[in-house]
């Protein structure tokens, strides 16, 4: 199939570019053109970039028009009125819309566990609360018969292109460096559970999801198998890049939440990443039955620990010094027990 992808040099959209061209289909990214492709050619197939502005109507229309896709699968919307103008101005030849949501979508708190395609959502803040509405926007269109739509769902997904998401810290590479010289790391007291994905199994699930009609008009969770503690995520994560056994610290969220006011990563951890997250992938394996995470969390961590190394990030950040001086761990962990023992 012509499949033309909104966003191609990302974190899951070259897994996506690599999922495609290992099927066979005809595969196209819009791009700003500012990145270079990490996943340009796979079994003597390319994709062919188009440079636009996904966000520009009048040159969306253009691209559509031109490249005349039968599959669009767009990673880069987040405003409604984005996927409002790309129904509008759709292209005669398009049968299927492939929507990249987020589990941001069901809220941080879930209201069901493990969370489903249809489970009440209650998004706690502005990216997931417009990823619901557009959701909504995708089902709409199909079942107006506008325009067959499916929405996916991925939890925190990580692969080679971008420091891991698991941590208090996020996508920063002072995970690799506490694991490595085996400093403290902190994680949610209470046994919090975590739930991730590989961009490489996220990636084929769109792929394969491409004008497969038993996936119209359904909404699908895309994570990996694996949904366990933190702390056990710290464990795994650590053997993966050959790390020391970590020293796991639990404090609670709400004294981090308040501790760490004013740092510009308390996002992360005051709407994701303190609540538990488990998401069912039953409906999508019942679909897609071809489909099967293949990546563990373990694999997923020696992957972007090889990208790191092997793109020079790694050799950056330590040059850089590889610090979060408003979350240090060690000082974390002596003003909470100060405070615990008052």
């Amino acid at each position: 199939m012509r499949v033309l992808m909104l966003g191609g040099s990302g974190l899951i959209s070259s897994e996506t570019t690599r999922a495609l061209l290992e099927l066979g289909h005809d595969t196209y990214a819009l791009t700003r053109g500012k990145r270079a492709f990490r996943i340009s050619e796979v079994s003597g197939r390319s994709v062919k970039n188009v440079v636009a502005d996904r966000h520009d109507k009048t040159a969306l229309k253009k691209v559509l028009a031109e490249v005349d896709p039968e599959v669009v699968i767009d990673l880069i919307c987040y405003q409604p009125q984005e996927m409002k103008d790309l129904i509008e101005v759709r292209n005669r030849s398009l049968k299927h819309l492939v929507f990249v949501s987020t589990v941001c979508a069901l809220g941080g708190e879930l209201a069901q566990h493990p969370a489903t395609g249809t489970t009440e959502r209650r998004p706690s803040f502005d990216y997931g609360r417009n990823k619901m509405i557009l959701e909504d926007i995708v089902l709409d269109a199909s079942r107006s018969g506008i325009i067959a739509g499916t929405n996916f769902r991925p939890s925190s997904t990580d692969g080679p292109g971008a420091w891991l998401s698991g941590s208090l810290w996020c996508r920063h590479p002072i995970l690799f460096e506490l694991l490595k010289k085996q400093r403290p790391i902190i994680v949610c007291a209470g046994g919090v559970l975590c739930h991730h994905g590989s961009t490489r199994d996220v990636g084929l699930a769109l792929a394969l999801a491409c004008g497969r009609s038993n996936t119209f008009g359904r909404t699908y969770n895309v994570v990996g198998d694996e949904c366990i503690t933190q702390a056990e995520w710290t464990r795994r994560t650590a053997s993966g890049i050959g790390a020391p056994e970590p020293k796991i610290v639990e404090i609670p969220a709400d004294w981090l939440v308040k501790k760490l006011k004013g740092w510009n990563g308390l996002g992360f951890l005051q709407y994701i990443w303190r609540y538990h997250g488990c998401f069912d992938t039953s409906e999508l394996k019942r679909d897609i039955p071809e489909w099967r995470p293949e990546l563990k969390i373990a694999d997923n961590a020696r992957l972007t620990w090889e990208w790191g190394v092997s793109s020079g990030e790694w050799e950056k950040a330590q040059g850089a010094g590889v610090q979060v001086p408003e979350a240090v761990p060690e000082k974390l962990i002596e003003d909470y027990t100060r405070a615990a023992g008052a």
